[in-house]
């Protein structure tokens, strides 16, 4: 999936176990272009609206493909996805 530059991005996650919503212990690792990884918790930044689901919105300021995933504790389970961030039209506005 491709984005405009700049950008508010939501990447998110629905936990669930023997089909039913499921909290967990999650942990996001967030890869932009430029490679360096952050890590976000669901106590420092991934937001947790309801049973099983958490999201985080990234801001799509570097253009190119982002990468994440995300990981749960218990039970336990993984999912990776990425998204592309085209550059702005504007030369000025690209970093």
């Amino acid at each position: 999936m491709a984005f405009v530059f700049d950008t508010e991005i939501r990447v998110s996650i629905d936990w669930t176990q023997n089909g039913a919503p499921k909290d967990a212990t999650t942990t996001l690792y967030v890869e932009p272009p430029n490679s360096t990884s952050t890590l976000y918790t669901s106590t420092s930044g991934v937001t947790h609206p309801s049973t099983g689901n958490y999201y985080l919105d990234l801001d799509g300021d570097i253009a190119g493909t982002w990468e994440y995933r995300f990981v749960a504790a218990s039970p336990k389970g993984a999912a990776e996805g990425y998204f592309n961030v085209e550059p702005s039209r504007i030369d000025a506005l690209n970093p």
